[in-house]
């Protein structure tokens, strides 16, 4: 589950690790970050209510991935599947809601689809970081170049 920490306004924590590990998000220096910036991200986490406060799981959902997945395999076609990075801060709203063990278990039905995944919305040195970050939901170009290279470099 993620660590919950309060951060000062304006203060962007910047961590070189590759993934998360126990105090992960603790102790990292601490970087100033525009006012305006700051102002976007705590907008954007807000509106997160209206949709994780009536999140449901979809019934029928897994059933439209696996005919996905069964064409693509009877068309030969490789499927991949991207989870793209977020922000920490909305990382943290997922288990506000308390769907932490809902989003994970979509994650492992995914997975268990048998094709590529690639998860990068997890805590690592690229979600911790706002300045990386327009919204809490759209990573910067360092970022989506990051996640382009990892995905294309391991074909």
């Amino acid at each position: 589950m993620f660590q919950s920490i309060t951060k000062p306004a304006n203060e962007v924590f910047v961590h070189s690790a590759l993934a998360a590990e126990p105090g992960f998000l603790q102790d990292r220096p601490k970087v100033q970050m525009p006012a305006r910036i700051y102002t976007v991200l705590q907008k954007q986490l807000k509106r997160t209510e209206g949709f994780y406060g009536n999140w449901y799981h979809p019934d029928d959902l897994q059933q439209k991935f696996n005919k996905i997945s069964d064409y693509c395999r009877e068309q030969g076609i490789e499927l991949v599947f991207v989870f793209p990075p977020t922000h920490i801060d909305l990382q943290e709203r997922v288990a506000d809601f308390c769907l932490t063990e809902y989003y994970r278990n979509y994650k492992q039905e995914i997975r268990q689809l048998g094709w590529k995944v690639y998860d990068f919305d997890v805590p690592n040195e690229l979600t911790v970081n706002r300045l990386l970050y327009k919204d809490p939901y759209h990573a910067g170009k360092e970022v989506k170049e990051k996640v382009v290279l990892d995905v294309w470099e391991d074909k």
